[in-house]
């Protein structure tokens, strides 16, 4: 009976042994039909361990890769399977698309599109790839074939709700607070809107009003006496897209204290060159807000500006900012950022950034009307930032840095260290609130001292 039960557990484990190599993808379908992408990701993972030649599964996985951002892994999945795939290289175009590289995406699903004016995944593709660009209403057509295809599905549904939170005109109401160990302290109320009014024109308004208060006797007080100086400001102003990747800015605007007024000013070029390059050039003058002391001095600041931002891949974002400014006292400040960050993490749970960042900063003197104007500030700094979504509408945003400043005042480095989370929540689709809290020990406007920051946006759009 003995040698009888262990032939019958021999048998058995024989008929068990393919298990371990079973067909697992119908499982993570399944998983992905009620929504747990997570699980989906996981199961197919192992079902494509043991089937590494599952064409349709990687398919599949690679679809659940681009719901949930991880594009780096769609894309290792999907590229050599595009040359004899048509399938596998439409969706190699969607995945570009979702991962903003829009010329890739367009070139990709040109052949779609060719053959099947009316096909559902190449016109999907099409309206993700061109609301990116600067003339977001090209993705209309699109966006009404899809739903032609396949009418109220939850795929066209999706598709029409981003194209139009891109396209619509919008209003916004905002309140911030800071304050800092200085005992600095500024507020402001603002409304702001961007009204469409042709396909190239975007009319924008901004109304704005603040207070700055510093302690008597800390240097920072206004020079007109007491604690505290108000101001308004209101701009008006338009934005143009003469072409595809290109937006010109310009505004024109009032600030008024109780002491004076200034006449304000922008003019601003955004320019995507192509997937990997692109750049903003600008000019502009405001007030010089930092303290109530450079405020009730009347003091203004003409800027000139150079950002520049290089995406060789998806894996890597290098950010460059250059900037000079006149001040009416006199001075000029000139200022070189450099910024660099890896994707680490991509995953429905979690997405993580991690880099570091370079700042160069220097005044040509340093008069002692109201702001830190050092000869030679420089700080090095790691960085890492997240995105925690807690649903389809809404997630935080972290942020971080940790790293030394050191300015020709300092005996040695000091730490110089960043904080900050946002909430962002969209609710009965057309609102969208965020709220926003930072602190910081570094360089600020007066002075390295800690700062805190806090601050509250609601957004309508129509």
């Amino acid at each position: 009976m003995a040698q009888m039960n262990a032939l019958a557990l021999a048998f058995g484990a024989f008929l068990a042994l393919p298990a371990a190599a079973q067909d697992r993808s119908q499982e993570a379908r399944e998983a992905s039909a009620r929504g747990d992408t997570a699980a989906a990701i996981s199961i197919m993972r192992e079902h494509l361990a043991a089937h590494p030649d599952d064409a349709a599964a990687k398919k599949d996985l690679a679809r659940y890769y681009i719901w949930t951002g991880a594009y780096i892994e769609a894309d290792a999945l999907l590229s050599p399977m595009a040359d004899a795939d048509a399938e596998a290289k439409s969706l190699l175009a969607y995945n570009a698309a979702w991962a903003g590289r829009i010329d890739r995406a367009l070139a990709l699903n040109a052949d779609g599109l060719t053959r099947d004016a009316g096909d559902f995944q190449a016109n999907y593709t099409q309206a993700i790839a061109l609301r990116q660009t600067a003339r977001a209403y090209t993705a209309w057509p699109h966006v009404e074939t899809v739903e032609r295809a396949k009418p109220g599905s939850r795929d066209a549904t999706d598709l029409r709700t981003g194209t139009r939170q891109r396209t619509a005109s919008e209003i916004s109401l905002s309140w911030g607070l800071s304050d800092d160990s200085d005992d600095i302290r500024a507020d402001r109320v603002g409304l702001s809107a961007a009204i469409d009014v042709a396909q190239d024109w975007r009319l924008l308004a901004d109304w704005s009003t603040g207070s700055y208060r510093a302690p008597i006797g800390g240097g920072y007080q206004p020079v007109s006496g007491g604690t505290r100086i108000d101001e308004d400001q209101l701009w008006l102003g338009a934005a143009y897209t003469p072409a595809q990747d290109t937006v010109i800015t310009a505004m024109a605007g009032r600030s008024r204290t109780d002491l004076e007024s200034h006449t304000l000013g922008l003019l601003r070029i955004d320019q995507r060159v192509n997937d990997d390059w692109r750049f903003s050039l600008g000019a502009d003058r405001d007030r010089l807000g930092i303290s109530p002391r450079s405020v009730s001095l009347g003091l203004m600041r003409d800027r000139y500006l150079a950002q520049v931002r290089y995406t060789p891949d998806l894996h890597w974002t290098a950010d460059a900012l250059f900037s000079r400014q006149d001040i009416s006292d006199g001075n000029a400040r000139s200022e070189v950022q450099l910024a660099v960050r890896r994707a680490v993490l991509r995953s429905p749970r979690a997405w993580l950034d991690i880099g570091g960042e370079v700042q160069w900063l220097s005044y040509d003197e340093a008069p002692g009307t109201g702001y830190y104007a050092p000869d030679n500030y420089r700080r090095f700094a790691l960085t890492a930032s997240a995105y925690l979504p807690v649903n389809q509408d809404a997630g935080f945003s972290l942020r971080a840095g940790a790293g030394l400043q050191r300015d020709e005042t300092f005996s040695g480095w000091e730490s110089a260290n960043d904080l900050g989370v946002d909430f962002t929540s969209r609710f009965a689709d057309d609102w969208q609130v965020q709220i926003s809290a930072g602190y910081s020990n570094r360089a600020q406007a007066a002075g390295v001292y800690d700062a805190r920051s806090f601050g509250v946006r609601l957004r309508k759009q129509f």
